[in-house]
């Protein structure tokens, strides 16, 4: 198995869709489930694809805003 770096698991998110509820009502809509990010563990379930997509641009946001503010790079 590869390891994945630091930097990749910074990014990496485990999601799991609920099959049934997908198939019945529709991908877009249906996807219900649970997100986790990989590196912080913080973790959330999501009833469509947009509420997935913004806890992920959520989790990004605030590690973004962490590694400049860790390296004193406000730019970053």
């Amino acid at each position: 198995m590869a390891e994945i770096s630091r930097a990749q698991a910074g990014r990496a998110f485990l999601v799991q869709i609920d099959r049934v509820e997908a198939a019945t009502t529709g991908f877009e809509e249906g996807a219900i489930g649970r997100v986790e990010h990989i590196r912080s563990g913080e973790a959330s379930r999501f009833g469509s694809m947009r509420e997935l997509a913004e806890f992920m641009e959520r989790v990004l946001d605030e590690l973004a805003g962490g590694d400049a503010a860790s390296t004193g790079d406000a730019d970053a």
